[in-house]
């Protein structure tokens, strides 16, 4: 069943009609965020973070590595993705989640570092070169919340250590 030569002229001006208002709406998105990037902050950069020194890196000295075509703020981040990897081929585990998500009350939200099941119990692993208090309260709220257990685990000569808190 095809369309009237009067429905396909009728299609075509729409189709158009609508690929002026989408580049229309580019151009005005384009304008808008170049009149934003010209907004001073308060904070001397770019959103609420202050500009960092050229070079200085993360604030805890983490270097960022990719592994697979992902990237990791850490170092120890990217070699527990390797072992978990492994782990995944050997067996041990069933499968394994990057970064899963807890929005805790007031709109904060925590991520972890992975989400690991194996013989259908589920882990909650957090890589840490350095526990913070903030890390601290936040892990202790999601265990509140949630009947999850988070583990800690730090990377230190070479070998991961798990980490009581």
């Amino acid at each position: 069943m095809g369309f009237s030569e009067e429905e396909a002229k009728a299609l075509v001006e729409r189709a158009a009609k609508n690929r002026r208002a989408r580049s229309k709406a580019a151009d005005q998105r384009a304008a808008i965020a170049a009149a934003q990037a010209d907004i001073p902050r308060a904070s001397g950069g770019r959103g609420h973070y202050p500009e960092r020194e050229p070079g200085r890196g993360h604030k805890y000295g983490a270097r960022a590595t990719v592994v697979d075509g992902i990237r990791f703020p850490s170092i120890a981040e990217a070699e527990y993705y390797k072992l978990s990897k492994i782990r995944q081929s050997a067996g041990e585990i069933d499968y394994f989640l990057l970064w899963p998500c807890f929005v805790l009350p007031g709109g904060v939200r925590v991520r972890f570092d992975q989400q690991i099941i194996a013989a259908g119990k589920v882990e909650y692993v957090d890589v840490k070169g350095k526990i913070t208090a903030q890390f601290k309260r936040n892990k202790k709220l999601v265990e509140e919340l949630w009947p999850i257990k988070v583990k800690v685990v730090i990377f230190k000569a070479g070998r991961f250590q798990e980490v009581n808190l």
